[in-house]
């Protein structure tokens, strides 16, 4: 990696902690700071892939968008699922069972 991408690459991840840490400061909201902060690791990532392609750089910056979504995904199970019933509301976020209707 050239220095400039590292260093950029670099600063954004500070920028995402930074971030992060404000977001927690002002909001008291760990899961919207954890948001922040796993959209800026993947900003990070995708700077890394400006670099000439190779399959190590492209998986790493596959892996992160797989643990963000995956982080993001259990962040929001919550809403999605039936009192004890995690796995219910994961298959419905993730559309593999129906919706089910909500009522008043």
């Amino acid at each position: 990696m050239t220095p400039l991408l590292n260093e950029l690459a670099l600063a954004v991840t500070a920028a995402g902690v930074v971030s992060a840490g404000a977001c927690l400061a002002t909001t008291r909201a760990w899961r919207a700071a954890l948001a922040v902060l796993l959209d800026m690791l993947t900003a990070a990532g995708l700077v890394r892939l400006a670099e000439p392609p190779s399959v190590a750089r492209t998986a790493g910056a596959a892996l992160i968008l797989l643990i963000r979504k995956l982080a993001v995904l259990g962040l929001d199970v919550d809403r999605f699922s039936h009192p004890g019933s995690l796995s219910l509301g994961l298959l419905r976020r993730i559309r593999l069972l129906p919706p089910t209707p909500h009522s008043s």
